[in-house]
C-alpha cells in the first residue's frame, strides 16, 4: 500500500483548497524501459522473430555466484537470471556499494504499472528476480562448520518512493530435493525521516536451513520478490552485491577492494551538455569532478589507483593526474565512505595535442573511460560520454520524480524558469521538455512557452518571448523523448544569462521530469502566479528543460509541431470505425505520413503509413480515449486526442 497516493488522490479532488506551491510527485511509468521494449519490438519485426529469449533457464551454473549489477541494464544479466522484471540502473540508489543496482517497484518489464486501475490501498506481488539453477554438489555436512553463505545488500526507497509497512521484499529458495519455493527471509517496508541512505547487509547460511535441502544437490535456485502498489512507479527497493560462496563464516563480511560508486558526471563546470560552439576552454571545465570511489573493506584503509582515458572519433587521448589527486590510502567509513576524485584543469587535459577546444560546430562527443584499479589483478571500468550537443542540459537524461506547480492561483500565470548562460551570441530555436506522467493526465491543459531576460536578485526579468498559442504537454513514453517546441520566430540572444520555461493556465501539476542525480536548484525559479515575485526552488535537483541553439536543429527527441504539421485537424471526433486527417500541404504535393495510435496510458498500439485524404481504420479498437501522433517526412510531429465512441 502507498499512503502517499491516498493523500495525492485527496489533493487532486480538493485541489482548489491547496496553497499554491511547487511540488514533487511520484512517477507513473519508467521511460527507460519503454524505450528498451520499443527497441526489442523493432528487432523482432526486423528479424521476424517471435521472441528474444533469455538464455536457457535450465542451464546449470557453478559457485561462486557473484552479482553486483554493474553490467549495463536496464534488464538483469541473462547469464545469471531467467526473468527481466526488475530495473537494473545507476540512478535510484543512494550511497551504493558500487555503481548499479536492481530496483523493485510496481512496474512490469515494459515500464507500465502491473494494474493501473488498482486502488492505492492495494499491495500485491509485483517484480520477481529469479536466478538460474546453481550446482550445489559440494560434499558438505549439513550444520557443519564448512558453511555455504548467501550475502546481499538492500536499500528501501533510495531516490525513489518509500515502501510502506504493508509493502515488503522477500527471498525464496528451492532445490531439486525440494521443488517448492520456500520463504527464507523478508523485510517489511518502513518510514524514515528522510531517504534511507544506507545499504543493509543480510547473511544466510544455506546448509543450516531445512536440514540441508539446498546443498549437495544437483541444483539450487533463489528468487527475490516484492509486494508493492501496482498502479505506478512506487515502493522502491534497491538490491546489490549478491554472493553465494562455500567455506564462509558469518563474520566474514569483508568486500575486498574499492569501487566506483556513482556514474561520473560531466567534465563541464556548469552543465551535463552544452553546444560545442559555446565552449570557451578552461572557464567551462569543472575544477573538481564527480568521480566517487568507495572503500568497501571494513578492516581498514585501502589504496586508490585511478585514471581516466578517452577517445574522440577514433583518436585516443589521456588525462594525467596531478600531485593533488588522491592515489593514497582511502579509509573505510561506515557511512558514505567515498573519496571524491578531482579533475585536472583544462590546460593539463591533453596529451598528443588534444584538448576539448571550441569549434564553430555545435555537436561532438568525447568518450571517457574511468578506470579504478580494485587490486593488482582486476580493474573497475566505467565508460561515460562528454556530450557537446546543440542544447544546454543540467540533467543526465533520467527522471526519478516529477516537478510542477499546483494549487490555488497557479492557473493565473504560475511560471517555472531555468537559468542558462551564453558565452557568445547565438539563436534560440526551440525548447525541449521531458514531461513525466503522474497520477492525473493533464495533457489537455495549456501553457505558453516563455523566455525571460535577467532581472533583479539573479532571477528572471522581463519577457522576451511568449508563444502566441497555448501548448500542451505530451506524456507519450520514451527515454530521452523530450518534446520539442519551436519559437516562431527564433530569438537571437546576446552573451549572458537568460531564462526559459513556461507560464501555465491550470492549477494542476504539469509534471516535468526532475533529475535527482544532478543538482541545479540554484538555477531553478518559480512564481505561483503572474503577480507574484520569483522565488528560488527549494528542491535539490535539475529540471529536465533544454534550450536548443544553432543554425540547424539536430533532434534527440520528438520534434513537435514542425512547419508541415501546423493546422492539422482530426475528424470526426468522437469517431466510430474510422477517422480522417486534414493536413495543409506545404507545397501542393501529396505528402506521406506515419500515424501512430497509443492508448490513454501512452502504450503504442499501431503504427502505419498514411496518405493524405485516406481513412484510418479503427474498427478493431474498443471505446475510449487515444493519442494519435502524426509524423511528417521532416520528422516533425504533432499529437491529437481521439475519442472512440460507438
Amino acid at each position: 500500500m502507498n499512503r502517499n497516493l491516498v493523500v495525492l488522490f485527496f489533493l487532486i479532488v480538493f485541489s482548489s483548497a491547496l496553497e499554491a506551491q511547487e511540488v514533487l510527485r511520484d512517477l507513473r511509468y519508467n521511460s527507460v524501459l519503454h524505450t528498451k521494449q520499443a527497441e526489442i519490438q523493432a528487432k523482432r519485426h526486423s528479424t521476424h522473430a517471435d521472441t528474444i529469449p533469455f538464455s536457457n533457464p535450465y542451464n546449470i551454473i557453478n559457485l561462486p555466484f557473484n552479482e553486483d549489477f554493474t553490467k549495463e541494464g536496464p534488464y538483469p544479466d541473462s547469464a545469471k537470471w531467467i526473468n527481466n522484471e526488475v530495473f537494473v540502473n545507476r540512478t535510484y540508489p543512494i550511497a551504493p556499494l558500487n555503481y548499479g543496482v536492481a530496483t523493485f517497484d510496481g512496474l512490469d518489464k515494459n515500464g507500465y504499472p502491473y494494474d493501473i486501475t488498482a486502488p492505492p490501498t492495494v499491495s500485491i506481488s509485483c517484480d520477481t528476480l529469479t536466478s538460474k539453477r546453481i550446482n550445489m554438489n559440494l560434499n558438505i555436512t549439513p550444520g557443519s562448520n564448512d558453511t555455504v553463505y548467501m550475502r546481499f545488500y538492500f536499500q528501501a526507497q533510495g531516490r525513489g518512493n518509500a515502501p510502506e509497512p504493508e509493502d515488503s521484499l522477500f527471498l525464496e529458495f528451492q532445490s531439486s530435493k525440494d521443488t517448492v519455493w520456500r520463504e527464507v527471509w523478508s523485510y517489511m517496508g518502513y518510514s524514515t525521516a528522510g531517504p534511507d541512505t544506507g545499504f543493509h547487509r543480510v547473511m544466510i547460511a544455506l546448509n543450516q536451513l531445512d536440514t540441508g535441502h539446498y546443498i549437495n544437490t544437483p541444483w539450487f535456485q533463489f528468487r527475490f520478490r516484492n509486494f508493492a502498489t501496482p498502479c505506478g512507479n512506487l515502493d522502491h527497493w534497491n538490491l546489490d552485491c549478491i554472493q553465494i560462496e562455500a567455506n564462509r563464516i558469518y563474520s566474514d563480511t569483508v568486500i575486498n577492494g574499492t569501487a566506483l560508486a556513482y556514474e561520473p558526471l560531466s567534465f563541464l563546470a556548469n552543465y551535463q551538455s552544452m553546444p560545442w560552439r559555446q565552449y570557451q576552454g578552461a572557464s567551462d571545465i569543472a575544477p573538481t569532478g564527480h568521480v566517487y570511489i568507495r572503500n568497501n573493506n571494513a578492516n581498514g584503509t585501502y589504496p586508490i589507483t585511478y585514471k581516466y582515458q578517452g577517445n574522440h572519433y577514433g583518436n585516443p587521448f589521456s588525462i594525467p593526474f596531478v600531485a593533488t589527486d588522491p592515489t593514497g590510502p582511502l579509509p573505510f567509513d561506515s557511512g558514505f565512505g567515498y573519496e571524491k576524485v578531482g579533475y585536472v584543469a583544462e590546460p593539463k587535459i591533453g596529451q598528443n595535442g588534444f584538448s576539448f577546444g571550441n569549434s564553430l560546430s555545435d555537436t561532438t562527443v568525447f568518450t571517457i573511460n574511468h578506470i579504478n584499479y580494485v587490486n593488482t589483478l582486476s580493474t573497475d571500468t566505467l565508460t561515460t560520454k562528454q556530450n557537446f550537443y546543440n542544447y544546454y542540459a543540467y540533467d543526465d537524461g533520467s527522471a526519478e520524480i516529477a516537478y510542477g506547480l499546483e494549487g490555488l492561483g497557479t492557473g493565473a500565470g504560475g511560471s517555472v524558469a531555468v537559468n542558462f548562460n551564453l558565452n557568445v551570441t547565438d539563436t534560440l530555436k526551440a525548447v525541449q521538455f521531458f514531461w513525466s506522467p503522474t497520477v492525473k493526465d493533464v495533457s489537455a491543459d495549456g501553457f505558453r512557452l516563455c523566455v525571460w531576460a535577467p532581472g533583479g536578485h539573479s532571477g528572471p526579468g522581463s519577457l522576451m518571448y511568449r508563444s502566441d498559442s497555448l501548448l500542451s504537454p505530451q506524456y507519450l513514453p520514451g527515454y530521452n523523448h523530450f518534446r520539442t517546441y519551436y519559437l516562431y520566430p527564433p530569438l537571437v540572444l546576446p552573451p549572458g544569462p537568460f531564462f526559459v520555461g513556461w507560464m501555465q493556465y491550470t492549477e494542476d501539476n504539469l509534471s516535468v521530469g526532475f533529475d535527482q542525480n544532478t543538482n541545479a536548484m540554484n538555477h531553478n525559479f518559480f512564481a505561483v502566479d503572474s503577480s507574484s515575485n520569483w522565488q528560488f526552488s527549494i528542491f535539490p535537483g535539475s529540471l529536465m528543460i533544454r534550450p536548443l541553439f544553432g543554425d540547424t536543429i539536430r533532434m534527440n527527441g520528438i520534434n513537435e509541431l514542425g512547419f508541415l504539421l501546423r493546422g492539422v485537424n482530426l475528424f470526426p471526433n468522437p469517431a466510430q470505425d474510422k477517422f480522417y486527417l486534414s493536413i495543409p500541404s506545404s507545397n501542393g504535393e501529396t505528402e506521406h505520413y506515419t500515424v501512430q495510435l497509443s492508448d490513454a496510458y501512452g502504450k503504442l498500439l499501431s503504427s502505419q503509413s498514411y496518405l493524405a485524404g485516406e481513412a484510418m481504420d479503427i474498427s478493431a479498437f474498443p471505446n475510449g480515449f487515444y493519442f494519435v501522433r502524426i509524423i511528417a517526412r521532416d520528422k516533425a510531429s504533432c499529437v491529437k486526442k481521439l475519442l472512440i465512441a460507438r
